[in-house]
């Protein structure tokens, strides 16, 4: 698991950056709306939820990018990218730390702040493989 949070930390960190300054009004209400299921999901010990959630964040993220090739690129790794969502969010304490990282990416989006975007991305992508070190 190790090798895929490490090249979905080379890609996102960069797409969270891009994404800052190409963000709609409207994708940053989705990225809200996506954050609001994932404490819904949490809240209510839903796993599966959570994970749906977390996956439609990171691309609406990817999607606003608005380049084709960075979807292609992240195509192959789509499966693998599910499976470890559907683990890591079956443990509540992942779940309460996808909140609070998202929380801060999403705050950053609004700000249309590139570097404070990569930096809460990096971050998250960090916590993220840090859990997952601790926990499988």
């Amino acid at each position: 698991m190790a090798q895929l949070f490490d090249v979905r930390a080379m890609i996102e960190v960069g797409a969270a950056e891009r994404f800052a300054e190409l963000a709609s009004e409207a994708e940053l209400v989705s990225l809200g709306l996506q954050l609001d299921a994932l404490v819904s999901a949490h809240a209510q010990g839903d796993g599966l939820a959570a994970a749906d959630a977390d996956w439609a964040f990171h691309d609406i993220i990817l999607q606003g990018c608005r380049n084709p090739f960075l979807l292609a690129t992240m195509q192959p790794l789509g499966r693998a990218l599910r499976e470890a969502r559907r683990a890591t969010s079956n443990l509540p304490v992942m779940r309460e730390h996808a909140i609070t990282e998202h929380g801060r990416i999403l705050e950053a989006l609004r700000a249309g702040d590139r570097a404070a975007a990569r930096a809460a991305m990096r971050s998250h992508m960090r916590q993220t493989q840090r859990d997952s070190e601790r926990y499988f």
